[in-house]
């Protein structure tokens, strides 16, 4: 069951910017319930790249909408602990594109975590960049 619902979200991240907005708000709640629980694996976020989410206004919606619920549902220092966690990192690089040499994906990172009260998170990733080693 873990497995087919650790698919199903990679799916989703596919095909987010071509579905309804209130549809995909509602898997965003319902795989950040998921999540917060630890009934899958954070590691799902291996198939997710920041150029995915800004890519469309359901994609930006989708994942605006997952990481608000996250935060509600585990609270803010408790998901910028997980996304900073070191067995995390190789899950969490496709969404700190900061050294892809794509300035819109690196401003776009900001932005969106900016807005999701995350900005803090970038941070690190920064500065392992400035220092040339992995977070």
């Amino acid at each position: 069951m873990v497995e087919s619902l650790e698919l199903i979200f990679r799916l989703i991240v596919n095909v987010v910017n071509q579905g309804e907005i209130n549809s995909l708000k509602n898997l965003a709640k319902l795989f950040a319930q998921l999540l917060s629980s630890n009934s899958i694996s954070w590691n799902v976020f291996s198939a997710v790249r920041m150029a995915d989410i800004g890519n469309s206004y359901s994609g930006e919606a989708y994942f605006t909408e997952l990481f608000k619920s996250l935060i509600l549902l585990m609270g803010r220092d408790a998901v910028k602990e997980r996304i900073l966690d070191p067995s995390l990192q190789q899950s969490f690089a496709g969404l700190f594109p900061l050294n892809d040499g794509e300035y819109y994906n690196y401003s776009y990172c900001h932005f969106f975590f900016a807005e999701i009260d995350l900005y803090d998170v970038i941070a690190p990733f920064e500065e392992s960049l400035r220092r040339g080693i992995p977070v």
